[in-house]
């Protein structure tokens, strides 16, 4: 064996637990750095070795050679931690307990140039228990390099779930990488050309910034829909798109940037996130199933649901990975007990369900597409979270354009039916020579009816404009008994009056007309008096009360 002295640092040795044989070798091959394709993917080349146990030499080759030999040292065996003489770095001899792993591998620079690059390791973990029980991101703290400078961490490059780290090879030369992870993973570590990870990662916020700036953009305009219209579904999916802006605020990793959060506060906030999302998903069903009408019983069982889930919030902090195993049993309950419900409220006939079918399809898609990327079954390591994302976002746009129908289309319903009462009460006036006159007494604003002018002979809003223009188409004899008789009326209050005197028809000819008045209190408006003429007295009076906001 080699003799072993404490000296320079030109190549890694690695103290690890391995059950293996003493002086038993490994090799591990070297990939090339210099290769041209912007991105290498180093995970099979990646060798894992306990951080404690029995001791683990990783000798560089010599320059030219393809691999690094590795060999285990046996227990007995004196080593000292440091640089030594050979070019081998202990990291571990064996003494201090120490934990974690060690995850290795081999870079060849065959080029005459120096070479940087990027090397990126994901901190996420894959499978099944990565979606049902997620752990916090495991963290890289030590990285280290044979033969070489070691790696250092950069911020520059950073982005959410990865570690991102400069490495600069040598002309001609072949080191060895290790990072120490905090526990065990098997997330990939990659090899990135620098100008190519910032085009992608710059592309990708682009992308991110758009679909949050859309779901912002919609949730603002939900949210004064609902405040206007006081439709219930307006404010659910207000609430729903500010949970999912949340949602995606987390899982693009803002929130732990912004807030610069360790990966147990990160995944604490993500679940809180979820949490809310969930909530509001179930008071969307509520309104948009219309079970306040239909069937109590399930109106009763959503609003309970949506109430019970927020229990995730407080047992986020006992226990997170239950927290989000909880929180996501509760969507699935949203997703396949909502479905069925939606489809079958729409088959008859309840129109919020109807427009909530595209958005609720889209959502489930959403899901399993989100599920089946943390569980590793799906390609895209590094865009699989965006594309997820756009497919959610695509899902919330669908729903705040369902929710916004139903709160203008049943606006638009109460319009036209208020239209149509005011179209047959003008019709039933018509009929019966009748007009409507209203006028605002703080504002000294008329507005006669075009019946009335037409009875009078004069074209429609000859008679719109002040009280006084009014009275000036009056008989000049009854000019000063209408006066006192609308005095008296004000400063009585809300009396209401009946008074007949004549108006000039467009021919010259005076004709009696009959006023009933009334005024709703606090209004400051004398209301719609009612009028009919005739050429003599005609006594058939009407009234019709409107309030005044």
């Amino acid at each position: 064996m080699k003799a072993r002295m404490i000296g320079a640092r030109a190549a890694l040795a690695l103290a690890f637990g391995l059950l293996m044989l003493p002086g038993a070798a490994k090799a591990l091959d070297a990939v090339a750095m210099d290769d041209a394709h912007p991105v290498i993917d180093l995970t099979p080349y990646v060798h894992n070795y306990s951080a404690s146990g029995k001791k683990l030499t990783i000798e560089p080759p010599a320059s030219g050679e393809n691999e690094i030999a590795a060999e285990t040292l046996a227990d007995d065996e004196p080593v000292e931690e440091g640089e030594l003489e050979d070019g081998s770095i202990v990291l571990w001899n064996g003494g201090a307990e120490e934990s974690g792993i060690w995850r290795v591998l081999a870079l060849r620079n065959r080029s005459e140039e120096i070479v940087t690059r990027l090397l990126i390791a994901d901190r996420r973990s894959e499978g099944l228990g990565a979606f049902f029980w997620p752990q916090p991101e495991v963290e890289f703290d030590r990285a280290l390099t044979a033969g070489g400078e070691d790696p250092s961490p950069s911020s520059v490059h950073a982005w959410r779930g990865f570690d991102v780290y400069a490495l600069t090879g040598e002309p001609q030369t072949s080191i060895a990488v290790a990072l120490h992870a905090a526990h065990d993973t098997d997330g990939g570590i990659y090899l990135w050309h620098e100008e190519a990870w910032s085009r992608f990662t710059q592309r990708l916020s682009l992308i991110q910034g758009g679909m949050l700036a859309v779901i912002a953009a919609f949730g603002v305009y939900m949210a004064s829909l609902g405040i206007l219209t006081r439709v219930a579904a307006a404010r659910a999916t207000a609430a729903l798109l500010g949970a999912g802006f949340l949602v995606l605020l987390g899982e693009f990793g803002y929130l732990a940037t912004i807030f610069s959060l360790p990966p147990w506060w990160d995944l604490v906030v993500r679940t809180i996130a979820l949490t809310l999302f969930a909530s509001s998903v179930f008071m969307l069903e509520r309104f948009f199933l219309d079970s306040e009408r239909h069937s109590a019983s399930l109106a009763r069982a959503t609003r309970l649901l949506g109430y019970a889930v927020l229990a995730g919030i407080p047992l986020a902090f006992i226990t997170v990975s239950g927290a989000a195993l909880f929180v996501r049993i509760f969507l699935a309950v949203a997703l396949f007990g909502g479905a069925p419900l939606v489809v079958m409220a729409a088959l008859r006939g309840v129109r919020p369900a109807q427009l909530l079918i595209p958005g609720a399809a889209l959502f489930a898609f959403a899901g399993f597409f989100a599920a089946f990327h943390a569980m590793g079954w799906l390609g895209g390591t590094f865009a699989g979270t965006v594309l997820a994302g756009g497919v959610f976002t695509t899902a919330l746009t669908l729903f705040a354009f369902a929710a916004a129908y139903h709160a203008q289309g049943g606006r638009r319903r109460a319009d036209i039916g208020t239209l149509r009462s005011e179209q047959r009460h003008a019709f039933a006036l018509t009929g019966a020579r009748m007009g409507v006159w209203d006028w605002d007494i703080t504002n000294d604003k008329l507005y006669v009816s075009p019946s009335v002018e037409a009875m009078l002979g004069l074209d429609a809003g000859t008679l719109d404009g002040n009280e006084v223009a009014w009275r000036e188409h009056m008989h000049p004899a009854d000019r000063e008994t209408y006066r006192t008789a609308l005095n008296a009326y004000i400063g009585r209050g809300n009396v209401s009056f009946a008074l007949e005197f004549r108006m000039r028809h467009s021919d010259g000819v005076f004709r009696w007309v009959a006023l009933s008045a009334t005024c709703v209190a606090g209004t400051g408006k004398l209301c719609d008096a009612l009028h009919r003429h005739g050429t003599r007295h005609l006594g058939a009076e009407a009234r019709r009360g409107k309030a005044h906001a």
